[in-house]
């Protein structure tokens, strides 16, 4: 997937990951870098997963820039196919109104899945939504020519 070309040179120097006591009290905030080099690289499905729930936190309180961010990392560093990464990933670029973005997006995944062999249904339902997403692209191009 190209890299999109309003992102910081290093987004993994950006402080996006926070870090919590039990009781949900935040300590510090840390970038990428700062906790890869904190984690051992045993724990590295442990890294994804706290990363992941770190872009889901952000997505919920609506914090797109670090979500995407967090999820562009996550992407480009996992083994394999992980269709959730894309799918959050476009569900910020779609509560963004990005819709460019979503559709890039959706067919990269789509790709992946072809790639991959994946799911039929997963196959199906990334069709769905890239259909969903480029209509509502047609929609707003067509109201934007008529202005």
């Amino acid at each position: 997937m190209q890299k999109i070309s309003r992102l910081p040179d290093n987004i993994n120097e950006i402080p996006v990951v926070f870090l919590k006591n039990p009781s949900g009290k935040v300590l510090e905030k840390i970038s990428i870098n700062e906790l890869k080099e904190r984690v051992s690289p045993l724990v590295s499905e442990d890294y994804r997963i706290k990363l992941y729930r770190n872009a889901l936190e952000h997505y919920a309180d609506q914090n797109f820039e670090n979500a995407e961010l967090l999820l562009l990392h996550l992407i480009e560093t996992s083994e394999g196919f992980h269709y959730e990464y894309y799918e959050r990933l476009a569900s910020v670029y779609e509560a963004q109104e990005a819709t460019e973005l979503q559709i890039e997006v959706l067919t990269f995944a789509q790709e992946k899945i072809i790639e991959f062999k994946g799911q039929e249904a997963l196959l199906r339902r990334v069709t769905r939504r890239l259909v969903k997403a480029q209509k509502h692209q047609e929609k707003k191009l067509k109201s934007q020519s008529q202005n």
